[in-house]
């Protein structure tokens, strides 16, 4: 699941994993363009071997239109884990580089979630990306970017694979 405040790039990563353009529309305004969530199945080679699972992608908590529509996403995610009987393996809390520490809003985001989730072990399925990072990826040819997102995608789906393999 892509978790995080509005605005730090969760529907943009989507697209990037995806190599599509708009799979999921990116706001470029002050209002938030993710009004409820929405799962996208994938699927990438790693070590020739074929590999599968969705990501949800969801509202940013404290939106910019009001904050109290984080319940009502949140139970929009409830109902959408349950109607498609999704199983979570794992967490992407996207934050921003660009900011210097987290401010309270992104606290109060990571413990509302962590209260709504039922798992016991939410912080143990956690990782943290950090988005608005802007390297220098000059001289890198399509194909090397290409093999860069599925590596991303492998390193992803293992480090959430090992991290909940004692995990029921």
């Amino acid at each position: 699941i892509l978790i995080g405040k509005t605005g730090t790039g969760k529907t943009s990563l989507l697209n990037v994993l995806y190599e599509l353009k708009d799979i999921g529309k990116v706001g470029h305004s002050l209002k938030s363009e993710t009004k409820k969530s929405n799962y996208y199945p994938i699927s990438f080679v790693a070590n020739n071997q074929k590999k599968y699972f969705c990501i949800i992608d969801t509202p940013g908590l404290f939106d910019s239109d009001k904050e109290e529509n984080d319940e009502i996403h949140l139970e929009q995610l409830k109902g959408l884990i349950y109607k498609e009987s999704l199983k979570i393996k794992g967490f992407l809390y996207l934050s921003n580089f660009q900011k210097e520490r987290f401010d309270n809003s992104e606290i109060k985001s990571l413990i509302k979630y962590n209260s709504f989730f039922p798992h016991k072990d939410f912080w143990k399925r956690m990782i943290f990306i950090f988005s608005h990072f802007y390297g220098d990826f000059t001289g890198e040819s399509a194909e090397e970017m290409k093999l860069s997102k599925s590596k991303i995608l492998s390193q992803i789906f293992d480090k959430i694979m090992e991290k909940t393999k004692n995990i029921s």
